[in-house]
């Protein structure tokens, strides 16, 4: 009989927050990574937003808050969010702590994910009181889902925070920082979160499976099928009636929408977040089929992504307000075919965005890395330029801690900035794309 002790079964607790979609984003993305490496892993998802004040509070603080700011494009208002999270953080440290403890407990957890900023605190204390109980310390590997660079302090700041030996429980899982001046790595990680380069791991970025396949791949000169997945059958019939006449390069399989790109037509992707504008949207295509349509370059074909979000949150929709856009203009340039779409899975988002010769898109962090892993085209990014009735208030009452930072989020600013240096990227309005969307159209 064998004395040695048995080693506990891997099993993975992976903590994320629904609120917005680069967080959840990032947690498939590891559960994919980690489960590829051992089919046989146990995981455990934990939405800390949706749960941390039960079910009615977490829908409300994930959909009437925060994901509807995000619809409305209310930079304010997440700003005034982000700056509020250190009371959410204090408000609900115990039934943080005891949720989590819980779940390490129940599922014998050996292996902790973070991927989301809140609760910090409560997080690293209910792992350690769980690793003096099972005496063995555990590590938190905490996937940074911005870019690093020294606008991301709603993330950083709260490790910075914490007692040395809770911050010794962290490996933060990020990318080369964005250093200004003469800073060095090292220099950034210690003043910004506190931590030591020993506890920083340079491994990639956690998007998607697809967006990996596509990482450092070349163009090939050969057309691009795309199979557009139609979720409903609203869908469809919009779908059907804006391509009424299928041909070898757009037809109908069962619930698909077949592509297929030459590589000499010009692809363009607009896609504003998980939550996207609906107004910013419409501009933009707007603004797009004017140019077309002015455009003396008659012979190339363009193709319009627009993502739209795969929930209806008005009363109409932003698929059938581009429905009725396209079918509706006067003098609709020949040689321009838009798809108003939902949100589709990576085996379609990454093809896109590596085949895109342009993407407009919000500066979101997996988005971003995404972007800087496999764009290969010009590079814009939204940023709004209106002001919403919450943010003219919050504007009046002067609050200090909420800078603007070019009608964007700080954070997104941060990312923007990043892609700015590092790819050559172009922050764009409403206002202002029909200028930069000239030059893209005109052939060089």
């Amino acid at each position: 009989m064998s004395l040695t002790p048995k080693q506990p079964s891997p099993s993975l607790l992976v903590i994320t927050t629904s609120g917005g979609g680069g967080h959840l984003q990032a947690a498939n993305a590891k559960i994919a990574e980690e489960k590829l490496k051992n089919p046989q892993l146990s995981v455990t998802l934990h939405d800390l937003l949706a749960h941390a004040g039960g079910k009615m509070l977490g829908r409300f603080m994930i959909s009437t808050l925060w994901d509807s700011a995000q619809r409305k494009g209310s930079v304010r208002s997440l700003e005034f969010l982000a700056s509020i999270a250190p009371i959410f953080d204090v408000l609900f440290w115990l039934p943080v702590f005891f949720q989590i403890l819980s779940k390490l407990i129940k599922h014998h957890i050996t292996h902790i994910v973070d991927t989301q900023p809140l609760c910090v605190s409560a997080i690293t204390s209910a792992v350690r009181f769980y690793g003096f109980l099972k005496k063995r310390p555990l590590v938190i590997e905490k996937i940074f889902t911005e870019l690093p660079t020294e606008y991301a302090s709603h993330y950083l700041s709260p490790i910075k925070r914490l007692p040395r030996k809770h911050r010794q429980m962290i490996r933060l899982i990020t990318t080369h920082p964005l250093l200004m001046h003469h800073e060095t790595e090292e220099y950034f990680w210690n003043r910004y979160c506190g931590l030591p380069l020993s506890n920083i791991s340079y491994t990639g970025f956690p998007i998607r499976p697809s967006f990996k396949a596509y990482q450092q791949q070349t163009l090939p000169p050969a057309p691009l099928v795309l199979r557009i997945a139609l979720k409903t059958p609203e869908e469809i019939l919009l779908m059907k009636d804006i391509f009424p006449h299928p041909s070898h390069e757009i037809y109908f399989d069962n619930s698909h929408l077949v592509l297929t790109l030459a590589p000499q037509d010009k692809v363009m992707t607009l896609m504003l977040g998980s939550q996207p504008v609906q107004e910013a949207s419409l501009s933009y295509v707007k603004t797009f089929i004017d140019v077309i349509r002015e455009s003396k370059h008659h012979t190339t074909h363009h193709y319009l992504f627009v993502f739209c979000s795969h929930k209806t949150f008005e009363d109409t929709s932003l698929q059938v307000r581009l429905h009725d856009l396209i079918m509706n203009m006067p003098d609709y340039p020949k040689n321009l075919s838009i798809i108003p779409m939902s949100s589709q899975t990576d085996d379609v988002v990454a093809p896109l965005y590596f085949r895109s010769n342009a993407t407009l898109t919000k500066a979101g962090g997996i988005t971003s890395m995404e972007l800087i892993a496999v764009a290969n085209g010009k590079i814009w990014i939204h940023h709004e330029e209106k002001s919403s009735p919450l943010e003219k208030l919050l504007q009046h009452i002067r609050l200090p801690s909420l800078p603007s930072y070019k009608g964007m989020p700080k954070w997104e600013y941060g990312n923007a900035t990043y892609l700015e240096k590092r790819k050559g990227a172009e922050i764009v309005s409403p206002e202002t794309f029909a200028d930069a969307s000239k030059t893209y159209i005109t052939p060089q």
